[in-house]
């Protein structure tokens, strides 16, 4: 992963951690406002060829819904976007 990305809590900062210790050269990014904003984050990485992941609670993909749901849309696919 390039980049790995969540909103903090428990139990995705644990995510965050594990990821920081299996790939030390990706970057983490914790410190984000919200889960929509750490999804939105992860599919900008996406759309221009980095692999990504963001890790939420299900209730913060409450909060990620509409950005998610418009995802499926643009085509990002895997990490690169067609």
């Amino acid at each position: 992963m390039k980049l790995v990305s969540a909103y903090p809590g428990s139990p995705t900062t644990e995510i965050l951690d594990t990821f920081s210790d299996i790939s030390p050269r990706s970057i983490q990014d914790g410190d984000l406002r919200n889960e929509k904003v750490a999804l939105e984050t992860c599919a900008g990485a996406a759309m221009v060829g980095l692999r990504s992941i963001s890790s939420m609670k299900s209730v913060g993909m409450n909060v990620a819904s509409d950005s998610f749901f418009s995802l499926s849309y643009t085509g990002v696919k895997a990490g690169w976007s067609s």
